[in-house]
Order: structure tokens, then C-alpha cells, then sequence
């Protein structure tokens, strides 16, 4: 279990540097969580706390641009995040909602995409949709 404020820092950097957000493969609807940075130690300290991957999101651009770095969190582990931080959330708390209700269309023991009925999938698009909105309205998205 993670401290109240390892938890309230994860939940005010999401806020500004982050977004949970959907994607598709293989058609069927996914969700994610990211926060950005361009410093490096800063996203491996929330790593080894909060885990998921991190890697360089403009690898193919100038030298003189500086590195962005992106960790990101997997629909399972996204929700197991949220749960924790949902308290502290501010901007983010709409996205967290839809999020968390994404849940119920995750199978306990096949995961996020595996034997998925047509009504989980169609729920899918409509999460995707809400959070299309949540993410297109920007930062104060009241």
C-alpha cells in the first residue's frame, strides 16, 4: 500500500503533466494512463513506487529538442492507480470516473481485452468517447 503522500504527489503530477485516455487494437477499445517529463529521475522515482514502463516519446526528433520521457500504466494497473489516488485528484477526477467504470468491462481472470462481450465492447466506445471529450476540453476541464 502506498503513503498518502506518495499518493497525492502521483495525483498532482497527473494533474499536470498526465492523462488517462483510451486507444484502440485489434478493434477492440483500451485504457491507459501517462504522465510526461522531460527529466528523466523524475519519472523512474514514480516508477519504483507506482511501477509501468517508461520511454522516450520524440526519439526521432532534433538534438536540440530536449528528450520527453513517458511512463506509462496498462488498463489493469491504471485502475489499481486510480483507486488509490482518486481523493487527491482535481482536473483529473472526471477522467477517473469514466476510468473506473471502464472496470466492469474487464474480465476478473482474462484481463483487459480477452473474451469481451459485444455489450462490454460497445461500452467501450462510449468511455472512449466520454474520455475523447474529458481530454479535448484541456487543462480546467469544469
Amino acid at each position: 500500500m502506498n503513503s498518502v503522500a506518495e499518493a497525492a504527489y502521483l495525483a498532482g503530477f497527473l494533474n499536470g503533466e498526465g492523462t488517462i485516455d483510451s486507444y484502440r487494437a485489434g478493434g477492440v477499445v483500451g485504457l491507459r494512463m501517462k504522465v510526461t517529463n522531460t527529466c528523466l529521475a523524475t519519472l523512474e522515482d514514480i516508477q519504483k513506487i507506482w511501477g509501468g514502463k517508461i520511454y522516450v516519446a520524440n526519439k526521432n526528433r532534433s538534438l536540440v529538442v530536449k528528450k520527453v520521457y513517458v511512463l506509462r500504466w496498462s488498463a489493469t494497473k491504471t485502475l489499481s492507480i486510480l483507486k488509490g489516488i482518486q481523493p487527491y485528484l482535481k482536473n483529473k477526477k472526471k477522467h477517473c470516473v469514466v476510468a473506473l467504470q471502464f472496470q466492469n468491462t474487464m474480465h476478473p481472470e482474462r484481463g483487459d481485452r480477452l473474451g469481451l462481450t459485444e455489450e462490454d465492447k460497445n461500452k467501450r466506445v462510449i468511455f472512449q468517447g466520454q474520455l475523447k471529450e474529458l481530454n479535448h476540453r484541456g487543462f480546467c476541464n469544469e
